[in-house]
């Protein structure tokens, strides 16, 4: 049996345009469509007679919901493998575009290595490892000359009077350390010339606590072992006339000074002898009581009067007194020594002879046991 269909009335025109596939060229999904329309429409048409197959129509109704699963399926089938494609063809894209880059990465590197190992080569002095062993070597040859002049320097400032620069510099720091907490002044004059030369290396200005107030006492130090005393005394003075101070110490290192048997500290009328290691702080107390000293025996121009005379006197006691008394230590600390040695000789001795004189007290008592015996 052939239907042909034909729509003549809007509303049924309508409701076909619902269905988009209708308005396409597919002649068996417009089919399909009808033949479901036509289906659905004689179900309707029982039913609305009152002769109703329920089951007819559930037939009916899972029939269509199985055939739109089955087209579900098959398009999911194609939508997955057209996805696997896709991908498989992006994989292979970016496979080899990785695989470039390797590639390029690879060729980079060889060319820099070969010419970083062409750059290493012994062969050439031109080339990067020769220039930088050429640069350490003259690095290394200009450190060695420094160190060979710094010990050069060094030796002959141990042995030398140029030694005093930096002995003076330590000396400096102890004075004005010493004078920090007075108003008196301590300066380095030892590179300006005075009224004769440029003896004198710290000019001590004493502040107006000071009863002598603005007068001065000129330091002069000395790292060297070539001086004696009575050089020393000589520099002295030099130093008081040129730099116009009333009063000299002379600041001897403490080895040199003692291998001319120097005591650690003297005084001879306006000048002082003291001895000072920059190296042993033990002896900064010998500079401290110069440096006190010399305060005291400065006096003011105009005093003339009794009262400092007596003053005066009385300052040369105490100095001869602090003189005697460090002469006295010192002679002390030899004696110690001394008694310590004799001492220790005198153990020895009497470990020696107590072995000996029981051998001659036991030689003693045979002779007499023996003597008993023959009686």
């Amino acid at each position: 049996m052939e239907l042909v269909l034909s729509l003549n009335t809007v509303t049924r025109t309508v409701d076909l345009t619902r269905y988009p596939e209708l308005n396409q060229d597919n002649d068996e999904k417009c089919l399909e469509i009808a033949q479901t329309a036509l289906e659905i429409g004689l179900k309707a048409l029982t039913h609305a007679q009152g002769a109703l197959d329920i089951q007819a129509l559930q037939k009916a109704v899972e029939s269509i919901m199985e055939k739109a699963n089955t087209d579900f399926h098959i398009q999911k089938a194609v939508l997955l493998s057209n996805l696997a494609e896709n991908g498989r063809q992006f994989d292979q894209q970016h496979l080899k575009h990785t695989q470039d880059i390797t590639i390029h990465i690879n060729n980079v590197l060889e060319t820099h290595r070969t010419i970083i190992l062409s750059q290493l080569s012994l062969d050439s002095p031109s080339l990067a490892i020769d220039r930088i062993s050429s640069i350490l070597t003259q690095q290394m040859q200009q450190i060695m000359i420094a160190l060979t002049d710094l010990k050069t320097r060094r030796e002959i400032e141990a042995r030398s009077t140029q030694g005093g620069l930096s002995y003076q510099e330590h000396v400096g720091e102890l004075l004005r350390a010493i004078t920090l907490f007075s108003d008196d002044n301590c300066q380095f004059v030892g590179d300006k010339t005075g009224t004769i030369n440029k003896v004198g290396d710290f000019v001590i200005t004493l502040g107006k606590t000071r009863h002598a107030r603005d007068e001065k006492i000129v330091v002069e130090a000395k790292h060297d072992m070539s001086y004696s005393k009575s050089k020393a005394l000589a520099e002295c003075q030099t130093a008081r006339q040129n730099r116009e101070a009333q009063i000299a110490i002379f600041v001897w290192d403490k080895h040199y000074a003692e291998a001319k048997n120097q005591d650690p500290i003297e005084v001879q009328e306006r000048d002082i002898i003291v001895l000072w290691d920059a190296d042993d702080p033990a002896t900064d107390v010998y500079l401290r009581a110069a440096y006190w000293m010399a305060c005291c025996l400065v006096v003011p121009r105009i005093a003339a009067n009794p009262f400092m005379q007596v003053h005066k006197e009385q300052i040369d006691k105490a100095f001869k007194e602090i003189t005697a008394l460090s002469n006295r230590l010192q002679e002390i600390h030899k004696a110690a020594n001394e008694i310590n040695k004799n001492a220790q000789i005198i153990l020895k001795t009497s470990d020696e002879i107590k072995p000996l004189l029981e051998a001659s007290v036991e030689f003693l008592r045979q002779q007499v046991t023996a003597l008993v015996d023959k009686s």
